[in-house]
């Protein structure tokens, strides 16, 4: 019935009048979400850029769309704002419930992102001006002292720069392991967060909206 040449056993189950559980509609959509992503990501990168998605609306006979227009949409399927769309920003965008490792993954996408965007000078570790920058972009304003202890707080290693590791750390996110366990998967590890960083929700939050299908 979604016109993919192929019929699935929830398609299937539902021509024969068989009620499919709600486990296989969920998995269905997960599948064709994957299939949907993979059609789009004609260089095989794993994530969809605006060209990619272009061409896409292109091929659906969407080709009097202007690049503004399009740019609008990719910013919609842009979730964390990193300027690619991951798979995980893609199911969301369709409605397709995320399984438990899925959200993780896209937590760690989220704080990558964050901390991309707070490193200005792209050295790859965030200095005290860059994090006071930060507080000051998002309206807080706090004194030389204050800015100095959240950068300590961040700073495990105390050597002048705020890591990466450290950042997700500060979020919930160092430590957390994805393992597979009886066919499903199972979450380990993460400390207290230090802080909540900027910009991204802390490993925990949201959890229960996370919805697990079969795979």
């Amino acid at each position: 019935t979604n016109g993919d040449g192929k019929v699935s056993l929830v398609e299937f189950k539902v021509k024969v009048g068989i009620m499919p559980s709600a486990e296989e509609v969920v998995e269905e959509a997960h599948v064709e979400a994957e299939e949907a992503f993979d059609a789009i990501d004609t260089d095989g990168s794993g994530f969809l850029d605006l060209e990619e998605l272009w061409a896409d609306l292109q091929r659906r006979g969407m080709a009097e769309l202007t690049r503004e227009q399009v740019e609008e949409i990719f910013k919609g399927l842009d979730a964390n704002g990193d300027g690619k769309v991951s798979l995980m920003e893609f199911k969301s965008h369709m409605g397709v419930p995320l399984r438990e490792y899925e959200v993780v993954d896209q937590m760690h996408e989220d704080a990558e992102a964050a901390f991309e965007a707070i490193d200005t000078d792209k050295s790859g570790g965030l200095s005290v001006d860059e994090i006071a920058a930060e507080l000051k972009k998002r309206g807080l304003e706090v004194d030389d002292e204050s800015v100095q202890k959240i950068f300590s707080s961040l700073d495990v290693n105390n050597d002048g720069v705020v890591s990466l590791s450290e950042f997700k750390a500060s979020l919930g996110l160092a430590g957390f392991d994805i393992a597979p366990f009886d066919d499903e998967f199972a979450i380990t590890g993460g400390p207290v967060p230090q802080t909540q960083a900027m910009g991204v929700s802390p490993a925990g939050e949201g959890e229960d909206a996370a919805q697990e299908a079969p795979h």
